[in-house]
Order: structure tokens, then C-alpha cells, then sequence
């Protein structure tokens, strides 16, 4: 990528937000801006930053379930009912974990409490 993620998505915000009336021509000559460069297939990693940023920006947290399988509905809301209405929450599966969840927020893992970070305490020390 030319820039990084989050440098796209700041470019991109400041744009729209300056000029309201033009977002879609604005979102139009950005697109054609990553398809320039050759970044256009690091989009979905642009858009992320982009929900991080306007998160951030209602002074919420973006939150990330990491988990070796789909959670249940059940498992899910209990994980959720933890977090604000505000918090943007997101799911990954994430198979290399082998069993339970790693729940990460602003990028700081806040638990881990997954079968592979038991292991790896009970075999490095």
C-alpha cells in the first residue's frame, strides 16, 4: 500500500466532512485515487480504519471477538451485554485460537482466554 490504512481514512473523513454536498463525487474520486495507486485491494482494511476513526470520534470503543468457531446468539449477547451501546463490536473467527475467545479493545487485548494461550503459557514456561 502507498499509505497506510489509517492515513486513507483520515484523508477521506476530513474530505467528507469539509464538503458535505460532495460526498459522492468525493467517494467517487477517492476510489479512483486507490485504483491509481494499486491500492485498491487494501480497501476493507481502509474501511476499517474508517470505523475505527468515527468510532473514536463518539468516544466509543471498537471492540473485536476473536473466536475458533461462531459464537452461539447466547454466548454472544452475554459477550456483548459487557460493552456500551456506542461500542462497535465485531466478530472474527479466527481457527488458529483452537477453542474460546480473545476479546481485543482499541487494540489492547483485554482477554485471552483461548485454548492456544493456555497452552503456550503451559509449554514456554
Amino acid at each position: 500500500m502507498k499509505y497506510a490504512p489509517h492515513i486513507y481514512a483520515r484523508a477521506l473523513l476530513e474530505a467528507m466532512t469539509a464538503h458535505p454536498a460532495k460526498q459522492g463525487e468525493i467517494l467517487k474520486n477517492f476510489v479512483a485515487v486507490l485504483a491509481k495507486t494499486g491500492d485498491l485491494k487494501g480497501v476493507e482494511r481502509i474501511l476499517e480504519a474508517v470505523e475505527r476513526a468515527l468510532t473514536a470520534k463518539k468516544r466509543a470503543r471498537y471492540v473485536e471477538i476473536e473466536s475458533a468457531r461462531t459464537l452461539s446468539p447466547k454466548a454472544l449477547e452475554l459477550l456483548t451485554k459487557s460493552f456500551s451501546k456506542e461500542d462497535r463490536i465485531r466478530t472474527r473467527i479466527n481457527q488458529s485460537l483452537i477453542a474460546g475467545v480473545r476479546i481485543i479493545v482499541d487494540d489492547s487485548t483485554a482477554i485471552d482466554a483461548t485454548l492456544k494461550r493456555r497452552l503456550e503459557k503451559l509449554f514456554m514456561h
